[in-house]
């Protein structure tokens, strides 16, 4: 809180003080406001199969981002880059929080989930070619660092 003194002076001088006061808190305002109002930046979720088995886009699921609608993950969302590698990539800009849950169908295939910002990227998460299990699962919130966990060998 600014307060000031005002002595009596003449009109101008006053005018003057009124003038710096409403300047002084014109320009604390947007400090104040913070950054809801900045655009974020774009949040790419990349998921990336290397296929060593038979099946051709042997991996499912689905991700969520901020809580909402469930979107699903399925063979006619997922790319065929060559070299038996599949690939299913989303954006969003308005991304506070992601959830990701995929499967593979195929133990020997490689699974990474990889979170990108700026096409940097963030965190990521992937099960090796013969690693236990077949299910994959990332959490992600928006700004924070790269926490990989490599699961397998």
């Amino acid at each position: 809180m600014v307060t000031a003194h005002i002595e009596k002076r003449s009109g101008r001088a006053r005018g003057r003080w009124i003038n710096a006061l409403i300047a002084v808190s014109l320009a604390c305002v947007p400090g104040t406001t913070g950054c809801s109002d900045e655009p974020k930046d774009t949040i790419t979720l990349n998921i990336v199969l290397t296929d060593n088995g038979v099946a051709p886009n042997s991996f499912s699921g689905w991700y969520r981002i901020n809580g909402g609608a469930t979107s699903v993950i399925d063979g006619a969302n997922i790319v065929y880059l060559g070299s038996n590698i599949y690939e299913f990539t989303a954006e969003s800009d308005e991304l506070d929080t992601l959830y990701v849950s995929v499967s593979r169908q195929d133990s020997n295939d490689t699974l990474e989930i990889m979170v990108y910002r700026k096409s940097t990227k963030v965190k990521e998460d992937r099960l090796s070619s013969g690693a236990a299990g077949n299910d994959l699962q990332l959490e992600y919130n928006y700004g924070e660092e790269d926490s990989s966990d490599e699961k397998g060998g």
